[in-house]
């Protein structure tokens, strides 16, 4: 679930025509507690899953993995505009991101993003997991 895994997250999804570009400290992965990495795996899997499932004409997804201010932030951005259906409603998905951020004491936001596209951000606190 590090730095690998997030990688073989990323160039599946380029393979499958959803151009993903990763930023990630190696570093801030492999100090995680396994909760953590294990989260922070999932969440950007689902992201992605959501982006190539629900987003419409999306050039380029960034997924940008970082510790701030104490917690780990990971954050997924697509640019595709939403399709008919699916984008923006509630499903299981955004559901299952939010109650993994909310088990380890985070936050979780998804939606709309004022530069267009869809975006999603989930904080988790390292210190209080580790």
């Amino acid at each position: 679930a590090g730095s690998a895994g997030l990688a073989e997250l990323v160039a599946t999804s380029n393979a499958l025509g959803l151009p993903v570009r990763l930023r990630v400290d190696d570093e801030v992965l492999a100090s995680l507690p396994p909760a953590v990495a294990a989260s922070t795996h999932r969440i950007v899997q689902e992201s992605l899953t959501n982006a190539r499932r629900h987003g419409h004409d999306v050039t380029a997804v960034d997924v940008v993995v970082d510790r701030v201010d104490g917690a780990l932030q990971i954050v997924v951005h697509d640019d595709g505009r939403p399709t008919t259906r699916g984008r923006g409603e509630i499903g299981y998905g955004l559901v299952g991101m939010a109650e993994r951020s909310a088990a380890l004491g985070g936050t979780f936001t998804a939606g709309r993003d004022e530069r267009g596209g869809w975006t999603v951000v989930a904080t988790i606190p390292v210190e209080a997991t580790g």
